[in-house]
């Protein structure tokens, strides 16, 4: 009985153009998908620090100290002033990094003890008003993440109750979170 041996050289060019399609399809179909999930990642960064934001107000509004540049005790019942959109520019499309003194010249931003030392995506601002029952804060970050012109808006805001009592009344509201 004689034995066929079939040799193979390679891969023929049929089988290489499926394999390069096959990957090209591939390719195709995973990287809007990973660039959606890289923007949605980032995110991460305004829904963490407003909710660190929320928590330092609450803070202040008790009358504790917040940190170690913060009045070594806030007035009872009393919000930070307003501050503006800081800094000043909405990033675009990449991570910024601030310039030294940019959150530093901010009574609310150095009583809140609210400041960012890395690179980071959003520009924030706090908007208060009123006292004791009538106060009421919104904290805001403003970002452009894919440098299009147009902003993503993430806000927490917080209302007194009768009791003096800051209560978030909707959470977290979002206004285009991936633009």
């Amino acid at each position: 009985m004689k034995r066929c041996r079939r040799s193979r050289a390679g891969l023929t060019i049929v089988q290489l153009s499926m394999i390069v399609m096959v990957c090209a399809l591939l390719i195709g179909a995973l990287v809007p998908g990973f660039r959606q999930r890289v923007r949605l990642s980032r995110t991460n960064e305004a829904v963490d620090r407003l909710a660190e934001l929320y928590r330092r107000t609450q803070t202040y509004w008790a009358g504790q100290q917040v940190g170690p540049v913060a009045p070594t005790r806030s007035t009872l019942h009393t919000l930070p002033p307003p501050a503006p959109l800081t800094p000043a520019t909405i990033p675009a499309g990449s991570a910024q990094q601030d310039a030294p003194n940019t959150w530093s010249s901010s009574p609310t931003w150095n009583a809140l003890e609210f400041r960012f030392e890395q690179p980071h995506y959003f520009a924030y601002q706090f908007d208060s008003s009123g006292e004791g029952a009538t106060a009421a804060f919104t904290a805001r970050a403003h970002g452009d993440l894919d440098g299009n012109g147009l902003s993503s808006t993430f806000e927490r805001a917080a209302r007194a109750d009768g009791a003096l009592i800051l209560q978030s009344q909707n959470g977290l509201w979002i206004d285009r979170p991936t633009e």
